[in-house]
């Protein structure tokens, strides 16, 4: 990229100097200043480089580009204005193009991004989730899911146990379930209702009281 102006600079033999080239075999008097947006970092030089993914050059004749300011970057090459740096998409989500700006979208459940300007998300590990994306943002981390006799919201961390007379069987529930007729579980946080004793059923048997009721009171959660 060449602006035609006047190239300034004292050249070493016939070539051209920092900032400059021409496309005859880079060598003067055929020398044009980089237009904004494109350097050159040597002497002789046939043609300029655009400036890369991140970095600008605002003026003619740029030997080197700028870096954007930290967690920013350009949406491509060729930069010629500070002002076309833009931030990262945010941890939790992600550039659609593969790129680390805007436009972004936020993770799918299940996936996480640690790091602002990711072109993907990650999958979570076995065992572990997220929640759905929020206001346009997903996860940055991944959350444990509660094991069996727990629960938790969408089945992740923070847990709470299941109360005595309620299970959860699996992990990664999100509600407790209370024991049928007939079963309890000795205490909290099980994945399994137990049977009655045998005494209890036997006493209920010889007892004209309302089944539930007597359960309750026979059978301990």
């Amino acid at each position: 990229a060449l602006s035609g102006g006047e190239v300034p600079f004292t050249f070493v033999g016939d070539d051209c100097g920092l900032g400059s080239a021409s496309p005859r075999g880079g060598s003067f008097p055929w020398c044009q200043l980089c237009n904004p947006g494109s350097y050159a970092p040597r002497r002789a030089m046939v043609a300029c480089l655009l400036c890369p993914k991140g970095f600008y050059a605002a003026q003619d004749g740029s030997e080197a580009c700028s870096a954007c300011p930290a967690e920013q970057s350009t949406p491509g090459t060729g930069a010629a204005a500070a002002d076309e740096c833009v931030p990262f998409c945010t941890r939790g989500t992600y550039s659609a193009e593969g790129a680390d700006t805007a436009p972004c979208w936020p993770c799918p459940q299940g996936t996480y991004a640690p790091e602002a300007g990711m072109g993907a998300c990650l999958p979570c590990e076995a065992g572990q989730g997220t929640f759905p994306p929020s206001d346009g943002v997903g996860a940055a981390s991944c959350r444990e899911e509660c094991h069996a006799g727990y629960v938790g919201q969408g089945g992740l961390e923070p847990c709470t146990i299941c109360e005595p007379g309620t299970i959860s069987a699996t992990a990664g529930a999100s509600e407790c379930t209370v024991c049928p007729l007939g079963k309890f579980t000795g205490g909290a946080g099980n994945s399994v209702c137990l049977d009655c004793p045998d005494t209890c059923e036997l006493a209920l048997l010889g007892d004209g009281a309302d089944d539930q009721a007597f359960r309750e009171t026979c059978c301990v959660a």
